[in-house]
């Protein structure tokens, strides 16, 4: 779709107005993993965050060719062992 105008790009991690989706999010096994498809999307000339830090979880956000932002996650924590709420 040659003539369609993306939306504007939005910084990583921050939540959409929710008028439309947001973006998609896939797990990853580790910070190893997480490390090496940041800079595979890096060498591909892809749009890609570096580590954010969530507390609860670490993430790499990339954009599609459509806008529509990836995140890569992994656990930050144990949360059998370390429960976010009671």
């Amino acid at each position: 779709w040659k003539d369609v105008e993306l939306p504007a790009r939005k910084d990583s991690g921050i939540p959409a107005s929710g008028i439309q989706f947001d973006h998609v999010s896939i797990s990853v096994d580790s910070d190893e993993d997480l490390e090496n498809l940041r800079k595979r999307l890096t060498d591909s000339g892809a749009d890609v965050s570096e580590v954010v830090d969530h507390g609860l979880l670490r993430s790499v956000y990339a954009t599609d060719p459509n806008g529509i932002s990836i995140e890569f996650s992994m656990p930050a924590r144990d949360l059998d062992a370390d429960p976010w709420f009671d």
